[in-house]
Formats: structure tokens, C-alpha cells, sequence
């Protein structure tokens, strides 16, 4: 959405450069109006009775004492700077999302590897309660097997965690899920 507001304000600045240049030439103006006269009013919505005008005007800027020129040179400012406002914008956005898809990245082997060692330590687990049962180690021994594997089974559901919140991240980095920006008038300068 930040690029979009952006590349909008850039195309208000382009078009605010184009009013500015086209101030610079000369202007035709028509203007016209129609009405109806009659000296009775039974003879006022006949052909005759039709009256128009049509008037045309050429104006140009002789004596502005360069006030459109300097206009022109402010829009064009104006249009540099959204330009450069929309390039940076850009390159935030590329860097949010190439952040957001490292850690996507990172947390998902993360992840995988933590899952193996869950799945390991489930199993060193059913272990130590088939050993603790057949009298080969004490309740101690089979207590920190078991608080092992709950802790590697903790730190992955926290992994799967950080995996989904760095999905949710590349999904916010790449524009979802916000509605696009409405066209409206650009800003008055």
C-alpha cells in the first residue's frame, strides 16, 4: 500500500507538471449562450423568436514576469522529489519482503530441525518409561527424559509459532490483505 500511495503521488506530480507547461501556451476559450425574444409572448417559442451568440477568445501569457516559468520549475522539483520518495519506497518494500522471506526461510529449517529432535526425544522418552518399568534406571533418570522432551516439544510449537508470524510478515510485506488505494484528487499544492 506504501507504493501504491506512493506511485499515486508520483502521478499527481507529473500531472501537476503538465498543468504548469500548459500554462506556458496560449488558451482558446469559446463561450456561447442561446435565449429566445419577442415583442409578445405568443410569438416567443417561435423559429424566429431564437437568439444566440457565440464568442471565442485567444489568451496567451505575454507579461507574467516568468511566474509560469517559476511554476513549472517548482512542479518539476515537486515531481523530482516523488519520484525519489517513490524510488525509496520501492526499495523499503523489496527489502521488507526479502527480510521477511530470510526469516520464512530460517524458521522453517528451524522448524524441521527441531521436529526431528522432538520426534527423537519422543522416542528417548517411550525409552526411558520402558527402562524405568523394566527396573534399569530410577524415577530421576526417567523424570529428565521426560522434562527433555517436553522442553524440545516446547521450543517447536514455538518454532512452528515464529514460522507462521514470519508467513503472516512475508503476506504483509507483499501488500496482502489491505484493500488497494482509492483514486482520489491529488493534493493542492
Amino acid at each position: 500500500p506504501d507504493v501504491r500511495a506512493a506511485e499515486r503521488r508520483l502521478a499527481a506530480a507529473s500531472a501537476n507538471v503538465g498543468v504548469a507547461t500548459a500554462a506556458l501556451y496560449p488558451a482558446l476559450r469559446l463561450s456561447g449562450n442561446v435565449g429566445f425574444s419577442a415583442d409578445a409572448i405568443d410569438t416567443l417559442l417561435r423559429p424566429a423568436a431564437a437568439t444566440s451568440s457565440l464568442l471565442a477568445g485567444l489568451t496567451a501569457p505575454v507579461f507574467d514576469g516568468g511566474r509560469l516559468r517559476r511554476a513549472l520549475e517548482i512542479r518539476d522539483a515537486q515531481q523530482e522529489q516523488a519520484l525519489i520518495a517513490y524510488e525509496r519506497s520501492v526499495a523499503q518494500a523489496l527489502a521488507d519482503v526479502e527480510t521477511a522471506l530470510s526469516a520464512l526461510a530460517r524458521n522453517g529449517e528451524r522448524l524441521q530441525t527441531l521436529t526431528a529432535a522432538a520426534a527423537s526425544a519422543g522416542e528417548a522418552a517411550t525409552l526411558a518409561r520402558q527402562r524405568y518399568a523394566a527396573g534399569l534406571i530410577d524415577y530421576t533418570t526417567l523424570q529428565d527424559t521426560l522434562r527433555a522432551a517436553l522442553s524440545t516439544d516446547d521450543t517447536r510449537a514455538s518454532a512452528s509459532g515464529e514460522r507462521l508470524a514470519a508467513t503472516v510478515q512475508l503476506y504483509k510485506a507483499l501488500g496482502g490483505g489491505t484493500p488497494p488505494v482509492a483514486a482520489r484528487e491529488p493534493d493542492a499544492p
